[in-house]
């Protein structure tokens, strides 16, 4: 095979390769359950973060009195108290609206880095029954609002035999979640994609060694 038709195969199959690698883009489902007692998950692209010296959200706990696992983000210590609380102890995590420049948020980023990553994402929001909690989530993209939920309709469920209210929330195209809630709650089961390695890494890979390659047969010759 000469020089020439060796070149004209490669750019083939390089070419190849990186639109294999394009078609291939891989997402992977994350679920952020707190079963670890974390707060913060930057290996799979979920943090928290905090504007203007709020406290951050700190805090998993699991209930006695209903779900056996572990909820987020904020609450006393104890097995029986759990959750998010707007404005927990006067620390400034809640969002209140534009203008607020002291809150704490839910970021989805790339993992392991701080390059915010726009993603669709559920999460189940409990609260106890007869709380009457008034839940509201803000989701940001790039610093602007494109999503709100306001007081989302908790139905009436039963777990581990006791009456407890819970929904699904679903917010579309967010990095940022900024939140306000007036009781104690929990949210749990955050649901976003995340992004995996692709193939088209793979393809760059294999197109560096075949490169390698047609030099040292150019070499060669």
């Amino acid at each position: 095979m000469n020089q020439s038709t060796l070149k004209s195969n490669f750019l083939k199959l390089t070419c190849g390769l990186a639109l294999l690698g394009a078609a291939f883009t891989v997402k992977a489902q994350t679920v952020i359950s707190f079963a670890g007692g974390q707060i913060n998950y930057p290996s799979l692209g979920f943090t928290t973060t905090t504007v203007g010296g709020a406290a951050p959200f700190n805090y998993v706990a699991g209930l006695s009195n209903g779900d056996s696992g572990n909820w987020g983000l904020e609450g006393y210590p104890g097995p029986d108290v759990l959750g998010i609380s707007g404005d927990f102890g006067g620390r400034g995590q809640a969002y209140t609206g534009p203008g607020d420049t002291e809150y704490a948020a839910l970021d989805f980023t790339v993992p392991n880095t701080t390059t915010p990553l726009a993603v669709n994402v559920s999460f189940d929001v409990f609260d106890r029954a007869g709380d009457n909690g008034v839940y509201t989530f803000y989701g940001f993209n790039n610093g602007s609002l494109v999503s709100t939920t306001v007081t989302p309709t908790l139905s009436a469920v039963t777990i581990d035999g006791y009456a407890e209210q819970m929904t699904t929330v679903y917010l579309t195209g967010v990095d940022e979640i900024r939140l306000n809630v007036t009781d104690f709650g929990g949210i749990d089961n955050i649901v976003f994609p995340s992004v995996v390695p692709e193939p088209s890494t793979l393809a760059l890979s294999l197109m560096g060694g075949l490169g390698g390659l047609v030099l040292f047969r150019r070499r060669k010759s």
